[in-house]
């Protein structure tokens, strides 16, 4: 077993579904957030540039031939975008001069964790219009536009019930 397997507790054979929920564990263990100020939060931070490069590493690795897991920049925010290091992300995302289909997929998925529902839902529509065939990118449209629709739904629901019991 390689030292980056090792790092996330993963078989040789693991697949990348095994991979990603390895990380996902590890990446809310060892959040930088989670630490308070000092040498704790400099090493937890450590510790997930570790463990992002060995992500990385594993899920290259594993990638059937023709598909990667995320190069460069982009493949960087993926994994701050999953680890809830939104404000890094963004940094790199607004630093970046091409907005392509990936950029306004990567921004959308962003505002979207960030509870920015409406401004999510415009960024993932310009993915999907740029990369028609991208089923990522439209299953990300539909859940942002379904909870949308289900949150005013609730919105509105309560303010029906507000109205009502105002009117007895």
């Amino acid at each position: 077993m390689d030292e980056n397997r090792q790092l996330l507790g993963i078989s040789d054979t693991a697949t990348n579904a095994e991979i990603r929920k390895a990380y996902r564990e590890l990446a809310r263990k060892w959040h930088p957030d989670r630490f308070p100020e000092g040498p704790e939060r400099a090493w937890a931070e450590q510790k997930m540039i570790d463990i992002n490069r060995a992500y990385n590493a594993c899920v290259s690795h594993s990638a059937p031939p023709g598909e990667t897991a995320g190069e460069g920049k982009y493949g960087d925010v993926r994994f701050l975008i999953e680890a809830g290091q939104l404000s890094r992300a963004r940094k790199i995302l607004r630093s970046m001069e091409t907005r392509d289909a990936e950029w306004n997929y990567q921004f959308g998925r962003l505002l979207y964790e960030r509870r920015e529902y409406e401004k999510a839902i415009l960024f993932l529509r310009i993915a999907v219009r740029q990369a028609p065939g991208n089923h990522e990118y439209a299953r990300a449209l539909e859940t942002a536009e379904a909870f949308s629709i289900h949150r005013h739904t609730g919105v509105i629901s309560r303010l029906r019930h507000f109205l009502q019991r105002k009117a007895i």
